[in-house]
């Protein structure tokens, strides 16, 4: 075994490279572009404002805060609204108002009724 990875050293680590590289752009597209087109929305406080009931949530540990993905119907538009929010103890039903990003879907809930 020990012979076939030194005769093909070369070949593993291009695959390894590639592999890495794909995994890096594919994170870049995923993470830092919606952040960095965030980033005019941020200076002129351009949010996406939707309140309205959630009808799908992230059922992980409710007692503990965490970044938590939800999703509700906004009350005006009747549009689902997903959102990527810090909290804890959020449930199917509640009515929330969040406020958040319009490309990363990162957001805070500004009121819990």
């Amino acid at each position: 075994m020990k012979e076939v990875v030194k005769r093909n050293e070369k070949k593993i680590n291009t695959f390894l490279k590639i592999l890495v590289g794909l995994a890096v752009a594919i994170l870049w597209m995923w993470i830092a572009i919606p952040a960095i087109k965030d980033f005019p929305n941020v200076i002129s406080e351009k949010y996406i404002e939707a309140e309205g009931k959630v009808v799908s949530w992230d059922y992980s540990d409710e007692n503990k805060a965490k970044i938590k993905g939800i999703a509700i119907i906004d009350s005006k538009t009747n549009k689902r609204v997903s959102v990527k929010v810090y909290s804890k103890g959020i449930r199917e039903g509640e009515y929330l108002k969040v406020m958040c990003l319009p490309n990363s879907k990162y957001g805070i809930i500004t009121e819990k009724k």
